[in-house]
C-alpha cells in the first residue's frame, strides 16, 4: 500500500472509532431503557391482579345510589381487601370489581380511624386472587422510581409513574399517626386506597391523599407505608383494635445532630412523669431501641402495645440512667380525612 493510501486508511479507521463507540452506547442505553420499560409493564401487571375498584352506596346498591369510589387490593385470597376508611364510610353497601369487570359485594369487616385503613370482606366465591406482597418501606430512597395504580375520576384502573419526593411527611391527614410517603405519580380522586409500589410489584404504601392544585399542575399524593399497613393489618385480621402506644413526652431532635432527643415536657399525670422523666433529659434509648432521631422514636413505638413494660434510657446532667415505664395509649384522634 502506498504511503498515501496509508495515512488515508489510518485516518479514516480512527474517524471510524469515536463513531462505532457513540453507536454502542446509545445501543446499551436503549437497551436499558427497555430493560426498565419491561420491569416497569411487568410490576404494573403483578399487582393489577390484586387491585380492585371500590364503589360505595348508599341505598339498596344501585348505580343512582353511589356516593363514593375508590381502588383497593387484595391482601387475603378469601376476600380480605385493604382500602381507605373515608371511601367507605357511612356506606349502606360496597362493590370491588376487578379489571376484567368481574364484581363481588363488600362489607366493612373492621376499621383502624387513626390511619384511615378499612378492612373489606369480600365475596367472590371460588376465585382465588393473588395476595400482594408488601416491601420493606424503610428502604425506599428519596428519588427512587415509584408507581401507583388507581381509579382516577372513576375512569377505571389507571397506572402512573413517578418518584418518591419525601418521606415521613406529617400534617397532611388529620390525626394521621405514621408519617407519609410523598410521591409525585399521577393520582386524582378516585385514587384513594389504590397501592404505591415499586419495579419489583411490592407493595410500599397505600394512596390516602391528594393534593391537587389545579392550573395544570401536577397533583401531589400521599401514602401510607408498608410499615404501618402490616401492623394495623395483623390487628385487624386478628379481630382486634388497633392501639398504639404513648409515653406522654414531647421531644425534638437535638440542635447539633447528635443522637438522642431532648425532652422538651413531660405530660402531667401521663406514662412519662410516673416513671420519673423531666424536662430537661435526653432520651438515649427506648426499650432495646437506639433513639438517634424521631423516626426512630416513632419506629420504636411501634414496635410497643399500650400497658407494656419497657425503659427509658436518659441521660441527665451528664449521668446515664434508666427509668422502667409502663406504656400508654395514645388517644384516638378524629377521623382521618383527605385534604
Amino acid at each position: 500500500m502506498r504511503p498515501g493510501w496509508r495515512t488515508l486508511a489510518a485516518s479514516l479507521l480512527a474517524l471510524s472509532i469515536p463513531f462505532d463507540i457513540a453507536a454502542a452506547g446509545e445501543a446499551d442505553d436503549l437497551d436499558i431503557a427497555m430493560a426498565n420499560s419491561r420491569a416497569r409493564a411487568r410490576a404494573v401487571t403483578r399487582v393489577a391482579a390484586s387491585t380492585v375498584l371500590v364503589r360505595a352506596f348508599r341505598g339498596p346498591g344501585s348505580e343512582e345510589g353511589q356516593i363514593r369510589y375508590g381502588t383497593g387490593f387484595v391482601v387475603q385470597a378469601d376476600g380480605g381487601v385493604l382500602t381507605c376508611l373515608h371511601v367507605v364510610e357511612g356506606a349502606d353497601a360496597v362493590v370491588v370489581l376487578f379489571a376484567d369487570g368481574t364484581a363481588a359485594a363488600a362489607r366493612l369487616e373492621a376499621r383502624d380511624e387513626g390511619a384511615d385503613v378499612a378492612l373489606l370482606r369480600a365475596d367472590w366465591g371460588a376465585r382465588r386472587p393473588p395476595v400482594v406482597v408488601f416491601a420493606d418501606d424503610s428502604a425506599l430512597a428519596v428519588g427512587e422510581s415509584v408507581l401507583a395504580l388507581g381509579n382516577p375520576l372513576g375512569m377505571g384502573l389507571s397506572a402512573s409513574v413517578g418518584i418518591c419526593t419525601a418521606k415521613g411527611r406529617r400534617g397532611v391527614v388529620a390525626g394521621q399517626p405514621s408519617g407519609l410517603l410523598q410521591t409525585d405519580t399521577s393520582t386524582h380522586p378516585g385514587c384513594s386506597g389504590g397501592p404505591l409500589f415499586d419495579q419489583r410489584g411490592e407493595v410500599l404504601g397505600m394512596v390516602n391523599a391528594v393534593l391537587d392544585p389545579g392550573a395544570g399542575s401536577r397533583s401531589v399524593a400521599f401514602a401510607v407505608p408498608a410499615s404501618e399497613l402490616r401492623r394495623v393489618l395483623s390487628d385487624l385480621m386478628a379481630g382486634r383494635e388497633v392501639r398504639r402506644a404513648w409515653l406522654g413526652i414531647q421531644v425534638r431532635p437535638l440542635a447539633n445532630a447528635a443522637p438522642g432527643l431532648d425532652i422538651e415536657a413531660v405530660v402531667p399525670h401521663g406514662p412519662g412523669e410516673a416513671a420519673g422523666a423531666r424536662a430537661g433529659d435526653r432520651l438515649i434509648t427506648l426499650g432495646e431501641s437506639a433513639i438517634v432521631d424521631l423516626e426512630s422514636l416513632r419506629n420504636a413505638l411501634r414496635g410497643l402495645r399500650p400497658g407494656d413494660l419497657t425503659t427509658l434510657r436518659i441521660l441527665r446532667a451528664g449521668r446515664m440512667e434508666q427509668l422502667d415505664v409502663r406504656v400508654g395509649e395514645r388517644q384516638r384522634a378524629e377521623p382521618s380525612t383527605p385534604q
